[in-house]
């Protein structure tokens, strides 16, 4: 009898590029998928949906790792064949949650800067109401999103998807 083991991808990529439209398709078009997006983890977590806020979870990175373990967790008590992580961007929670989960592919969603800022400031979220692209995209980089960039392209050898 042949066994399927769970694939768990972890999708991370600059604001606005395309991870979570990524996520969403591969979602709604794999049967028994799951598909768990990070800032609503953290935002249930720091109860805030405003980016600032999110962006200034540094220290909250063991606890984040911890949920989102749970979460995936959860996903695969239903059996789920797929379990999508959208938009992880601190390096320690990567590698806390690689301690648990061993099936993992990495995914980097890459886009020039000028059409995700095009898609920043057409997607009026209010999140992103009160940061500009360019502090959106420097807080990133504060958070570690620069460092889990440079792991998924090169430790991780990540999947390298241009979505422009």
């Amino acid at each position: 009898m042949t066994t399927f083991d769970p694939r768990i991808v972890f999708i991370s990529g600059r604001i606005c590029s395309g991870k979570g439209h990524i996520c969403t398709q591969l979602h709604f078009t794999t049967p028994n998928s799951g598909h768990i997006i990070v800032s609503d983890t953290v935002r249930s977590i720091v109860k805030s949906g405003e980016r600032q806020v999110l962006q200034n979870t540094a220290y909250m990175d063991k606890v984040i790792a911890h949920e989102l373990g749970r979460r995936i967790d959860q996903q695969l008590a239903l059996n789920c064949k797929l379990i999508l992580v959208d938009g992880i961007r601190q390096l320690s929670i990567i590698e806390e949650l690689n301690k648990s989960f061993h099936n993992v592919a990495y995914v980097w969603v890459d886009c020039p800067a000028e059409i995700r800022k095009q898609r920043y400031i057409a997607r009026h979220s209010s999140k992103d109401s009160s940061i500009s692209f360019e502090d959106a995209e420097l807080a990133d980089d504060k958070l570690g999103l620069a460092e889990v960039e440079t792991w998924f392209k090169t430790v991780g050898r990540a999947t390298i998807v241009n979505n422009d």
